[in-house]
């Protein structure tokens, strides 16, 4: 094999102050490797070798040339945490490595490679050149693929559960209005029922047929009031209805257009491209599905790196994020555990702490700052979230109770979620759809 078919030898080595490592292959081809830690290092070429007041040549760059310069480049990677690039010396194998915390030289190859390009060795310089950038630019585009489907397909299926979840809240609203429609059969009977009656019976004629309908009571309530709280059961599950069709119609078209962008990206060429169509499949996302940070990273020029996922952010862990109509934060806790840990670790002393009297549901908490009132429209707001995400969800009037954080105690022993305040004051909450939406659609 002669000189023309060898790999291409490293010339020369620097590195500019910013911490910009440059290897130069031949003049019109250089690799560049970014390493500013605490941030992961980038690989990339350039025309010409940068220059500047920055460039540097002290005892690590040294150090650098006297073990890597004249060395054949045999392989390249980068991954989301490092960059690699194997040299082949006179004195043997070495790995520039860098990571976030610093470049170093290693002797020998690295024991586990993560995807590398191999250097072209065959063909005239310009031809190995144009090579070696193709199979770059198709391993980049490779790592923004499979990056891009991680995305998207965790948003798909996050989609996929809220159609489950809303087709089990239609599920349960049929079984409301079938326990309602038995509920009115009772209601001559529960007028007549004595104080203390553990059921009540009567023969429901509807269909033509007699049929018998009864119903289990507590004896320590009145029949007419629970029958009351059956029909208001059915009221609220259908009053949810036009919301329900129509969160399900909008998770069914964003499944689509994430289908399409897979399909796309799956063909496209380059990482720019797969950006692009990421882009554009997240951008048209319902709010709050598409992870945190993405949109950050696709504006940094990279769909890949770790997603931040809740368990980097505490809040985003335990509560949902709403904006009020003065821009205030408005957390809304998951479940009963998540309840305590927004209320008890979260929450400050001055925030506004928020839950529907007497009912279960999740705890509100409003971020104040120390010694401001809290807005009466942000107020509403938040006893609107309050009541949807309770079990007074569409009643067409909800009272809330509120008070500063530092009002409220966890009993010790107590069950998840369960407080006890003082200072309590009430919100008579009547029932606003257009707040409601308008509040849904500021997830964070």
């Amino acid at each position: 094999m002669d000189g023309a078919s060898l790999p291409p030898s490293i010339a020369r080595i620097d590195r500019t102050g910013t911490g910009l490592w440059s290897f130069s292959l031949r003049p019109s081809l250089v690799l560049v490797v970014v390493s500013l830690p605490p941030n992961p290092p980038h690989l990339g070429f350039l025309r010409s070798r940068p220059v500047g007041e920055g460039m540097t040549a002290d005892g690590t760059v040294r150090g650098m040339r006297e073990r890597l310069e004249g060395g054949k480049l045999e392989a390249l990677c980068a991954s989301k945490d490092e960059v690699l690039l194997v040299v082949s010396t006179t004195g043997g194998v070495r790995t520039f490595r860098a990571r976030s915390d610093g470049v170093s030289v290693e002797e020998g190859s690295p024991s586990t490679l993560p995807p590398l390009v191999r250097i072209p060795n065959e063909g005239s310089e310009e031809e190995r050149e144009r090579e070696l950038l193709t199979r770059w630019q198709t391993l980049l585009a490779e790592q923004e693929r499979r990056a891009a489907s991680k995305v998207l397909g965790a948003a798909r299926r996050k989609l996929q559960r809220r159609v489950a979840a809303i087709d089990n809240d239609a599920r349960r609203a049929e079984e409301s209005e079938r326990e309602a429609a038995a509920a009115r059969v009772l209601l001559p009977v529960a007028a007549r029922a004595p104080r203390g009656a553990r059921e009540i019976e009567a023969v429901d004629w509807s269909s033509g047929e007699p049929r018998t309908v009864r119903r289990e009571l507590d004896p320590s309530r009145g029949a007419r009031e629970q029958l009351e709280e059956v029909f208001a059961r059915a009221r609220r599950m259908k009053s949810g209805e036009g919301i329900r069709n129509r969160r399900k119609a909008e998770a069914g078209s964003a499944i689509e257009t994430i289908s399409r962008a897979l399909s796309a990206i799956e063909h496209e060429p380059s990482a720019a491209g797969v950006r692009t169509a990421t882009a554009s499949a997240l951008e048209a996302l319902p709010a709050g599905i598409a992870p945190r940070g993405t949109k950050a990273r696709l504006e940094s020029g990279a769909v890949g790196g770790r997603p931040q996922r809740h368990t980097d952010d505490p809040i985003a862990k335990c509560a949902r994020e709403y904006r009020s109509s003065d821009g205030a934060s408005i957390l809304v806790g998951r479940d009963a555990v998540s309840n305590d840990v927004l209320t008890t670790r979260i929450a400050r002393p001055q925030d506004v702490w928020m839950h529907v009297r007497g009912r279960t549901g999740s705890h509100v908490v409003v971020r104040m700052v120390k010694g401001k009132s809290p807005p009466p429209q942000t107020l509403v707001d938040a006893a609107t979230l309050a009541a949807y995400f309770s079990d007074a969800r569409g009643e067409p009037c909800v009272e809330v109770s509120w008070c500063e954080r530092r009002f409220v105690r966890k009993p010790k022993g107590a069950a998840a979620g369960a407080v006890t305040l003082s200072h309590e004051k009430t919100i008579v909450l009547r029932w606003e759809q257009s707040r409601l939406e308008r509040l849904l659609a500021t997830l964070r």
